[in-house]
This record gives structure tokens, C-alpha cells and sequence, in this order.
């Protein structure tokens, strides 16, 4: 049986919120669990972007609580690209 497009952007969510949950900064300092924020559709073949939130201890002000936003570029069942930023919490 052959996968739909749903089936696959499933699996590539399920991937990328893997990703998150296995991120060392995640493991290391969190707080909160992940947040979903949004995913969009990329201009390739079974490409999609997934973006979550979660808070977490700063590593450098273990007093602070830091927001970290990560966003997962998942493309035929593989991450492919990462991009991680984190800073003070609003």
C-alpha cells in the first residue's frame, strides 16, 4: 500500500519532534516539553518545516529561564537541516 501525502507528513512531523526531544540543550536544561508551533510545505518533494518552543535553563545564568525555538526541516523521511536559536524569555 502505498503511503499519502497525510501518511508522510505524519512521519516527518514524528521525526522532527524527535529531533527535538533528543536535542542535547533539550535534555539537558528543559523545563517545558516542546511545543508545536506551526509547519509549513517546502518547495521540494516531500519537504516540510516544523517549528517548535519549549523553555529551558540558561547554561550560562542557571537562574534564568531561556526560550528555545527550533525548526526542523524534515525532506523524504530525513532531517535535513536544523536551525536552533535560544534567548531570554519574555
Amino acid at each position: 500500500m502505498e503511503e499519502t501525502d497525510e501518511d508522510i507528513l505524519k512521519e516527518s512531523k514524528d521525526l522532527a519532534e524527535a529531533y527535538v526531544l533528543n536535542h542535547e540543550d533539550y535534555m539537558r536544561y528543559n523545563v517545558t516539553e516542546p511545543v508545536f508551533l506551526v509547519s509549513e510545505k517546502l518547495d521540494c518533494s516531500n519537504c516540510w518545516s516544523f517549528t517548535y518552543e519549549f523553555d529551558l535553563i540558561s547554561a550560562k545564568y542557571p537562574d534564568v529561564i531561556d526560550t528555545a525555538t527550533i525548526t526542523v526541516t524534515v525532506q523524504n523521511l530525513e532531517v535535513v537541516e536544523t536551525v536552533y536559536s535560544q534567548g531570554m524569555k519574555d
